[in-house]
């Protein structure tokens, strides 16, 4: 029997294109990434932000806290992550008759805090959006002449703008307490990813989905886009 010989030369060939397209999957799997205009990590990393008009958030069951004001403050932690914290002001619930606020904030403030990634909404579609996750349980009091404490846990996934700007937009769109998006890609595998609220005091309701409306405008300290 004849035996296919390769030489050195040829499985030196071998070796290196083999690695050439594992690099080449690994760089596409890492997309999208959050670059400056050389195409490099972030260099400036601070950002700030303010929300056009009100903000809502809302459960399954139509219960509904608007807030008529909000900013933001952020740092770019990474190619794909950034720590966020958003302030929303002017925060009630029950058409007004109650206040709204979290523990140590100012009545009608909701401060929280979240964990940002870049992902992809749909990899074929390479729609870009960003996941906001809550590291802990959020805990709302409101009161007035009820009271209401409401526990938020999860992610909220929202569409962002990609060119390369100064400015980004971040559209977060729900209906009766359903996000626009509830899911990912990542490297071919969907994610589930929700917000879910649990309701205590005059209204009692379990965990159940929950989302949030804002329209929030982020300015960054030098140009950036998303690489995607």
């Amino acid at each position: 029997m004849n035996r296919l010989r390769i030489g050195p030369m040829a499985l030196a060939l071998i070796a290196v294109f083999a690695m050439s397209l594992a690099a080449s999957a690994t760089a596409s799997a890492a997309l999208p990434e959050l670059v400056n205009k050389e195409g490099k990590e972030v260099v400036k990393k601070k950002f700030t932000g303010k929300a056009s008009g009100t903000s809502t958030f809302e459960t399954k069951s139509g219960e509904a806290v608007k807030c008529t004001g909000s900013t933001t403050k952020g740092e770019v932690t990474g190619l794909k992550t950034q720590s966020v914290e958003n302030k929303f002001t002017g925060c009630s619930a029950v058409s007004g008759l109650l206040k709204c606020k979290t523990k140590s904030a100012a009545a009608g403030e909701i401060v929280l805090k979240v964990n940002a990634k870049v992902v992809y909404l749909s990899e074929s579609a390479k729609t870009v959006g960003i996941d906001l996750a809550l590291p802990e349980t959020l805990t709302i009091e409101c009161t007035g002449l009820l009271s209401e404490t409401l526990k938020v846990k999860g992610s909220t996934l929202c569409p962002t703008t990609t060119a390369l700007s100064k400015k980004s937009t971040l559209t977060c769109k729900e209906t009766k307490g359903k996000q626009e998006f509830t899911e990912y890609e990542e490297g071919g595998v969907k994610v589930k990813d929700i917000t879910e609220t649990e309701g205590s005091g005059t209204k009692k309701f379990a965990f159940e989905e929950s989302g949030l409306t804002s329209t929030n405008e982020l300015e960054f300290e030098e140009e950036v886009e998303i690489k995607h």
